[in-house]
């Protein structure tokens, strides 16, 4: 009884691990997302419209850009809330363009 209970812990630990994996876009997927984000935002678009459009994008994002989508969305994230901390706003802002070096260097070729 135990083996059996064991081995169905283990599948749906199995399936939950495989439907999790499914969910995260390629590479090459991301980084269409964000080129069409990007493509169809306006100059003028407020950070809390970018900061939407980008938070889908940042969750299913690729293993090899989760850490810049993650920065440029918290960058996103504090310009929306209109962050008066200058010295956070610094820091997001040089992880912000680190990010950008980053998702270029891997999405333009």
């Amino acid at each position: 009884m135990q083996k059996k209970m064991a081995a169905a812990v283990l599948a749906a630990g199995m399936l939950g691990t495989s439907a999790c994996s499914d969910s995260r876009m390629s590479t090459e997927e991301t980084c269409q997302e964000i080129s069409d984000l990007v493509l169809a935002s306006p100059l003028t678009w407020e950070p809390e419209t970018l900061y939407e459009g980008f938070k889908p994008i940042e969750a299913r994002a690729s293993r090899e850009l989760r850490k810049p989508t993650k920065a440029v969305l918290d960058y996103l994230e504090a310009a929306a809330k209109n962050e008066s901390d200058m010295e956070r706003m610094s820091e997001l802002e040089a992880g912000f363009d680190e990010a950008e070096a980053q998702i270029d260097e891997v999405c333009i070729k």
